[in-house]
């Protein structure tokens, strides 16, 4: 099949030693990436040292957000890390420590679409707008004001800050009481990983585009990330998401992966997509 999209790493954004034979392909555009986290077998975090390099005996790689790059991919890898300065880092979905552990293959865990508002996935409101139910324990922070006003409800320091009139500028670095577990394990812990993939120059972007790859790369993964996607409907049957070595096979339902395969194999009774996890 053409039009194939070929996955390598994982490698650590804060050690350019593990990377530096590939700064020429991350330093042309466009392309696919996906970074997330290393985790330990029971999927904490893991403390990683700035010269450390993938040891996939001691290591696992754990997805949080998939991407599309025009450009250059190694500069909006640079910016997701900056999570607490990029005008879009900082509005960022953050999980607790504990749903990170399982989020990834959460029935109820919402793939955003579009604009979609999954506000209501993660708190339950009645027709007063009062919440109904709390079951939002497991998301530290989400950019929606509805969300944030569940959040922080016995806070007064906090509750004035709510940008109720464009209820997704809510940046986490307005509101001082909430946990931002992405500093914690990024900044902190020097734990910001990535997979890329290079479009080559053979490969047909007008019959099959960006978006389609980064879609496909979202449902070809075995655990759901916190990033935006399109229907599965709506995306191009004439590409394939692979992958360079084994270092990357965990993370992926399988190898040499189109939008046939998914339907054919991976699809549950209600014809959705399966993630099973990790």
């Amino acid at each position: 099949m053409e039009n194939i999209l070929k996955f390598k790493g994982p490698f650590n954004i804060y050690n350019n030693d593990s990377y530096q034979n590939h700064l020429d392909e991350l330093n042309k555009p466009p392309g696919i990436y996906i970074w997330g986290f290393m985790v330990d077998s029971k999927y904490n975090p893991l403390n990683c040292a700035k010269k450390q390099i993938f040891d996939s005996e001691k290591m696992y790689f754990l997805p949080y957000y998939v991407g599309k790059k025009e450009k250059r991919i190694i500069d909006r890898l640079n910016e997701h890390k900056n999570v607490r300065l990029n005008p879009n880092a900082i509005k960022y979905t953050r999980l607790s420590m504990q749903y990170l552990k399982t989020f990834f293959k959460d029935p109820d865990f919402p793939i955003k679409t579009s604009n979609s508002d999954i506000t209501n996935k993660f708190i339950e409101i009645d027709k007063s707008g009062k919440n109904k139910k709390e079951n939002g324990k497991q998301i530290e922070y989400y950019n929606n004001s509805k969300f944030l006003d569940y959040k922080i409800a016995d806070s007064s320091i906090d509750k004035p800050k709510i940008n109720t009139v464009k209820q997704t500028d809510n940046p986490i670095t307005n509101f001082s009481t909430l946990n931002d577990t992405l500093k914690q394990i990024i900044i902190k812990n020097n734990n910001f990983w990535f997979c890329y993939a290079e479009l080559k120059e053979n490969i047909d972007l007008i019959n099959c585009k960006l978006e389609d790859y980064e879609a496909l790369t979202f449902y070809s993964l075995k655990g759901k990330t916190i990033s935006k996607t399109k229907n599965i409907d709506k995306i191009s049957k004439n590409i394939q998401i692979s992958f360079e070595n084994n270092k990357l096979e965990n993370i992926f339902k399988c190898n040499d992966i189109s939008i046939n395969i998914i339907k054919e194999k991976y699809l549950n009774e209600k014809n959705e997509v399966e993630f099973p996890g990790y």
